[in-house]
């Protein structure tokens, strides 16, 4: 429900966090609310550097990240989404 993006940021899924932990969240955190739909596992991207990695269904994902100056790659991730994974599953080199 959570993904540190950098520098004190985070997206995440307020509705997927306990109320208190959420707070304690807010006061130290700048966060950012995935909107995409949970099933697609937003918060399962992966940033390097300034690159971001994320799933070809998770467009609110895409365009914050994008937004906050991030080069955003796609990738299909259906296999790995029936079974509840998203990118951070690969474990393959970015070159």
């Amino acid at each position: 429900a959570i993904f540190p993006i950098n520098d004190g940021q985070m997206l995440c899924n307020p509705n997927q966090i306990d109320p208190s932990s959420l707070s304690c969240l807010v006061d130290r955190f700048s966060l950012h609310y995935s909107k995409d739909p949970i099933e697609t596992l937003p918060t399962h991207s992966i940033v390097i550097d300034n690159h971001a990695i994320v799933s070809q269904d998770c467009f609110g994902t895409q365009q914050l990240l994008a937004g906050l100056g991030y080069e955003v790659s796609t990738i299909n991730l259906d296999a790995f989404q029936a079974h509840g994974l998203g990118p951070r599953a690969l474990v393959l080199p970015i070159q």
